[in-house]
Protein backbone atom coordinates (compact mmCIF):
# COMPACT_ATOMS: atom_id res chain seq x y z
CA UNK A 1 0.00 0.00 0.00
CA UNK A 2 1.01 3.12 -0.83
CA UNK A 3 2.01 6.05 1.68
CA UNK A 4 -1.27 7.46 0.91
CA UNK A 5 -3.35 5.12 0.98
CA UNK A 6 -4.76 5.25 -3.13
CA UNK A 7 -2.66 2.70 -4.39
CA UNK A 8 -1.33 -1.30 -3.95
CA UNK A 9 1.11 -3.30 -5.84
CA UNK A 10 0.59 -6.89 -6.58
CA UNK A 11 2.89 -9.18 -8.15
CA UNK A 12 1.81 -12.18 -10.68
CA UNK A 13 3.15 -14.88 -12.15
CA UNK A 14 3.00 -13.26 -15.58
CA UNK A 15 6.55 -11.42 -14.34
CA UNK A 16 4.76 -8.48 -13.70
CA UNK A 17 4.11 -6.01 -11.24
CA UNK A 18 0.35 -3.87 -11.32
CA UNK A 19 -0.02 -0.65 -9.66
CA UNK A 20 -3.89 -0.83 -8.96
CA UNK A 21 -6.36 1.95 -7.56
CA UNK A 22 -7.12 0.97 -4.16
CA UNK A 23 -10.74 2.37 -4.45
CA UNK A 24 -11.91 0.57 -7.96
CA UNK A 25 -8.99 -1.99 -8.84
CA UNK A 26 -8.09 -0.09 -11.95
CA UNK A 27 -4.47 -1.03 -13.33
CA UNK A 28 -2.88 2.59 -13.31
CA UNK A 29 0.70 1.05 -14.66
CA UNK A 30 2.21 -2.35 -15.46
CA UNK A 31 6.47 -2.99 -14.62
CA UNK A 32 7.96 -5.84 -16.49
CA UNK A 33 11.54 -6.20 -17.19
CA UNK A 34 12.12 -9.81 -18.52
CA UNK A 35 15.24 -9.94 -18.45
CA UNK A 36 16.08 -9.34 -15.07
CA UNK A 37 12.65 -9.88 -13.13
CA UNK A 38 10.87 -13.32 -13.12
CA UNK A 39 7.79 -14.76 -11.35
CA UNK A 40 6.42 -17.98 -12.81
CA UNK A 41 6.55 -20.54 -10.21
CA UNK A 42 7.27 -18.70 -6.55
CA UNK A 43 5.79 -15.94 -4.60
CA UNK A 44 7.34 -12.60 -4.10
CA UNK A 45 6.76 -9.19 -2.67
CA UNK A 46 7.10 -5.44 -3.90
CA UNK A 47 7.05 -2.57 -1.98
CA UNK A 48 7.21 1.20 -2.50
CA UNK A 49 9.93 3.13 -2.00
CA UNK A 50 10.12 5.37 0.93
CA UNK A 51 10.91 8.39 -1.79
CA UNK A 52 7.75 7.46 -3.05
CA UNK A 53 9.25 7.51 -6.53
CA UNK A 54 10.78 4.21 -6.97
CA UNK A 55 9.06 0.60 -6.83
CA UNK A 56 11.29 -2.27 -5.86
CA UNK A 57 10.51 -5.96 -6.73
CA UNK A 58 12.23 -9.08 -5.99
CA UNK A 59 12.57 -11.69 -8.96
CA UNK A 60 13.14 -15.78 -8.90
CA UNK A 61 16.51 -15.48 -9.55
CA UNK A 62 17.63 -14.11 -6.63
CA UNK A 63 17.73 -10.45 -8.18
CA UNK A 64 15.64 -7.23 -7.16
CA UNK A 65 14.76 -4.33 -10.11
CA UNK A 66 14.27 -1.08 -9.04
CA UNK A 67 11.22 0.85 -10.89
CA UNK A 68 10.54 4.75 -11.75
CA UNK A 69 6.88 4.38 -10.47
CA UNK A 70 5.85 6.92 -13.18
CA UNK A 71 7.52 5.98 -16.22
CA UNK A 72 7.60 2.06 -15.18
CA UNK A 73 11.66 1.99 -16.31
CA UNK A 74 13.86 0.03 -14.61
CA UNK A 75 15.96 2.84 -12.72
CA UNK A 76 18.31 -0.25 -10.99
CA UNK A 77 19.00 -4.16 -11.22
CA UNK A 78 20.88 -5.46 -8.14
CA UNK A 79 21.68 -9.08 -9.86
CA UNK A 80 21.59 -12.25 -7.78
CA UNK A 81 25.57 -12.29 -7.90
CA UNK A 82 26.05 -9.56 -5.59
CA UNK A 83 26.09 -11.16 -2.38
CA UNK A 84 29.84 -11.98 -3.56
CA UNK A 85 30.87 -8.92 -4.70
CA UNK A 86 31.22 -5.42 -2.34
CA UNK A 87 29.42 -3.18 -4.21
CA UNK A 88 25.97 -2.59 -5.05
CA UNK A 89 25.86 0.29 -7.20
CA UNK A 90 25.62 -2.18 -10.70
CA UNK A 91 22.55 -0.59 -12.87
CA UNK A 92 22.26 -2.37 -15.37
CA UNK A 93 23.97 -5.91 -15.87
CA UNK A 94 23.19 -8.50 -19.49
CA UNK A 95 21.80 -11.31 -17.16
CA UNK A 96 19.65 -13.12 -19.76
CA UNK A 97 15.89 -14.57 -18.61
CA UNK A 98 16.73 -17.93 -20.42
CA UNK A 99 19.72 -19.00 -17.87
CA UNK A 100 17.41 -19.39 -14.71
CA UNK A 101 15.93 -22.77 -15.20
CA UNK A 102 12.40 -22.07 -13.43
CA UNK A 103 12.27 -26.21 -12.63
CA UNK A 104 15.24 -26.56 -10.96
CA UNK A 105 14.30 -26.86 -7.15
CA UNK A 106 17.99 -25.68 -6.40
CA UNK A 107 17.25 -22.21 -7.74
CA UNK A 108 13.83 -21.62 -5.02
CA UNK A 109 17.01 -20.47 -2.49
CA UNK A 110 17.74 -17.64 -4.92
CA UNK A 111 14.37 -16.84 -5.26
CA UNK A 112 13.18 -13.50 -3.22
CA UNK A 113 10.10 -14.17 -0.77
CA UNK A 114 9.36 -11.11 0.81
CA UNK A 115 10.61 -7.47 0.78
CA UNK A 116 10.66 -3.96 3.22
CA UNK A 117 11.71 -0.58 2.67
CA UNK A 118 12.76 1.42 5.89
CA UNK A 119 9.94 4.26 6.09
CA UNK A 120 12.67 7.07 5.92
CA UNK A 121 16.15 5.87 4.79
CA UNK A 122 17.33 4.73 1.16
CA UNK A 123 17.38 0.79 2.99
CA UNK A 124 15.07 -2.47 1.88
CA UNK A 125 15.33 -5.70 3.48
CA UNK A 126 15.12 -9.20 0.89
CA UNK A 127 14.89 -12.90 1.93
CA UNK A 128 14.78 -15.47 0.45
CA UNK A 129 13.34 -18.92 0.62
CA UNK A 130 16.26 -20.44 1.21
CA UNK A 131 16.74 -18.32 4.38
CA UNK A 132 18.98 -15.41 3.89
CA UNK A 133 18.11 -12.29 4.73
CA UNK A 134 20.41 -9.04 3.34
CA UNK A 135 19.75 -5.40 4.57
CA UNK A 136 20.00 -3.41 1.08
CA UNK A 137 21.65 0.32 1.56
CA UNK A 138 22.75 2.86 -1.10
CA UNK A 139 26.15 2.20 -1.86
CA UNK A 140 26.89 -1.05 0.32
CA UNK A 141 24.77 -4.55 1.09
CA UNK A 142 25.19 -6.14 4.44
CA UNK A 143 24.25 -10.01 4.71
CA UNK A 144 22.38 -10.46 8.41
CA UNK A 145 21.56 -14.65 8.13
Amino acid sequence: MSADQKTYLTCSLDSNLYLLDVMNGKILNVYNDLTHYHHRIYKSEAVFHSNNKHIIGGSEDGSIVLWNIITTKADLFIPPSLSSSSSSSSSSSSSSSSSFDYRDNKNQSKAISSLSMHPTKPMVISSSYGGTAKIWEEGSETIVS
